[in-house]
């Protein structure tokens, strides 16, 4: 792929993010931070039928932070856990551990497409990671939380600020 290429679907999302917006209504809300940078991204997550998940985030950052979650959302509306779970690991282990590319590649090539050469450069991987560790920690509050609960507002304290994954 293409510098050029690379860099105008970096844009796109950042510019025209998809699934951006209110968290109202969400069973969850998971959070995650880089302070150091100001990259902040909130991710709700509500389960419908056949555990099929709306997702969306809201949050400030860098424009590979914002074009990773609008991708992150974009792929994870209508997939259940296990498969979001499977393509986060993926992601957040090839871009923070060196993990093996292939699997993601098989699964989702777009990701690897965009993300390389950030992956190659390095100082951005921990901004392309961050809605991933938002969307774990959304996930993992929504299988706490009782069914049909929604989260509180995102102002009342609920969830966590955490570090980037890895």
């Amino acid at each position: 792929m293409t510098v050029e290429i690379y860099r105008a679907r970096i844009l796109d999302h950042f510019q025209r993010p998809r699934h951006r917006g209110g968290l109202e209504g969400m069973h969850a809300i998971g959070r995650a931070a880089i302070p150091m940078c100001g990259d902040e991204v909130e991710v709700g997550v509500r389960e419908g039928g056949a555990e099929q998940f709306t997702v969306r985030f809201r949050g400030r950052g860098c424009a590979v932070c914002i074009a990773s979650a609008s991708m992150m959302a974009e792929l994870a509306n209508g997939l259940g856990r296990a498969q979001m779970a499977k393509v986060g690991g993926a992601f957040t282990g090839w871009m923070l551990e060196g993990a093996d590319v292939a699997p993601l590649t098989a699964m989702v090539p777009e990701l690897v497409e965009t993300f390389s050469a950030v992956r190659a450069a390095g100082s951005r991987a921990r901004c392309a990671a961050l809605p991933w560790g938002a969307l774990a920690d959304a996930l993992a509050r929504c299988s706490e939380a009782p069914q049909g609960a929604t989260a509180p507002a995102a102002t009342d304290g609920a969830g966590r600020i955490c570090s980037a994954p890895g």
